[in-house]
């Protein structure tokens, strides 16, 4: 029987939209890395290492990590990374442990985020609709 070429669903979603800092008040862009699996256990964690230079930004998800005051609590695992002054077009690179990697190109506008390209069966989805947490 000829095996059926699937379409994997992505492990990740990527929320890029704008926002303000709470502490600073300044206008920044936020990365938010979150799991599709809800957890019902805990509110883990998604360790996150990033780096920016010109008009890239890299970001590998590094895991699960339980927080320091262990609360119930559910819903997915997130991680989070704001940057101030982006405006143009960025090449995004977002990579697992696994070394599995996924490539975008993002345009970033005072008023909005667009997608431009987006790999073809991606790990993580990327939107630009903002997400609430706290």
């Amino acid at each position: 029987m000829a095996k059926r070429n699937q379409k994997k669903l992505p492990e990740y979603v990527l929320h890029i939209f704008h926002a303000t800092d709470d502490l600073s008040q300044e206008r920044v862009v936020v990365f938010l890395v979150r799991t599709v699996k809800e957890f019902v256990s805990f509110g883990y964690e998604i360790l996150l290492e990033d780096s920016r230079r010109d008009r890239e930004i890299n970001m590998k998800i590094l895991g699960l990590h339980t927080p320091a005051m262990i609360m119930p609590g559910t819903g997915p695992a997130y991680g989070v990374r704001a940057y101030q002054n982006l405006s143009g077009f960025y090449q995004l690179s977002v990579a697992k442990l696994n070394r599995s990697t996924n490539e975008f190109t993002i345009k970033i506008t005072p008023d909005a985020i667009a997608l431009v390209q987006s790999p073809s069966n991606p790990f993580i989805q990327l939107t630009t609709e903002v997400f609430e947490f706290h």
